[in-house]
C-alpha cells in the first residue's frame, strides 16, 4: 500500500513539473494600463469624439453598407431624430439617436483604470426589430465602429425621409445608392 502512495506522490510531482507556468501579460500590467488610461483621457479632452460624431450625423443623409444588413439609408436631424430606409421595409422607420459618453473601467488585482468611450445609440422603438442583433429597442455602437461603417454622406435630407411615410422604393440589401446624383438605383 505504501508503494502505491509513494508512486502516486511521484506521479503528481512529475505532473506538477510538466504543467506550464502562466505569466501575466506585459500588455496588462499596471504601469502600461495607467499610461494608456492617461493618454486616452487626455485625447478625450483635446479631441472629444462626441462632437465629431454629432457633426458626422447631424443634418446628414448617410448610406451604409454591410454589417449583415446590406445597404441602408438614413437621415439624422440635429435634434436627435433619425429616419431609416431599411432593406425590405415599405415604410420609413422613424426613431431617435443620441451620443453617450462614459468611461469603461478596466480592473486589475490592485487597481482600476478608466478609459473614455463614446457610443452612438439608435432607438426605433420597441415595435422595431433588428434581424442582425435580434434585438428591439435602443442599440448602441462604439464611435470607432460607427466610423468604420460611415459610408457615403451628404448634407440635408436627400430623399425626403423625414417628410414621408412610404420609402422611395423597397430596397434590396444589394442595391446601390448614389448620393451624388440623389438617385437610388438597383431596383
Amino acid at each position: 500500500m505504501s508503494r502505491i502512495v509513494v508512486a502516486g506522490v511521484v506521479l503528481l510531482g512529475l505532473a506538477a513539473c510538466a504543467a506550464p507556468q502562466r505569466r501575466a501579460s506585459p500588455m496588462l500590467n499596471d504601469a502600461r494600463l495607467s499610461a494608456m488610461s492617461e493618454r486616452a483621457q487626455e485625447r478625450q479632452k483635446t479631441d472629444p469624439a462626441g462632437p465629431a460624431m454629432r457633426r458626422m450625423l447631424s443634418n446628414r443623409t448617410r448610406v451604409t453598407m454591410g454589417g449583415g444588413h446590406g445597404v441602408q439609408v438614413s437621415y439624422a436631424t440635429p435634434d436627435g431624430r433619425i429616419y431609416l430606409w431599411y432593406p425590405g421595409n415599405r415604410e420609413v422607420l422613424a426613431g431617435r439617436w443620441r451620443i453617450v459618453e462614459s468611461n469603461a473601467v478596466v480592473r486589475t488585482r490592485t487597481s482600476a483604470y478608466e478609459f473614455p468611450q463614446t457610443r452612438v445609440c439608435f432607438d426605433y422603438g420597441m415595435n422595431s426589430y433588428n434581424p442582425v442583433t435580434r434585438k428591439s429597442g435602443e442599440e448602441c455602437m462604439h464611435a470607432a465602429i460607427m466610423k468604420m461603417f460611415a459610408g457615403q454622406s451628404v448634407a440635408g435630407d436627400r430623399f425626403g425621409l423625414s417628410r414621408r411615410k412610404a420609402v422611395p422604393h423597397v430596397l434590396k440589401p444589394t442595391d446601390r445608392i448614389d448620393l451624388g446624383a440623389g438617385s437610388a438605383g438597383g431596383r
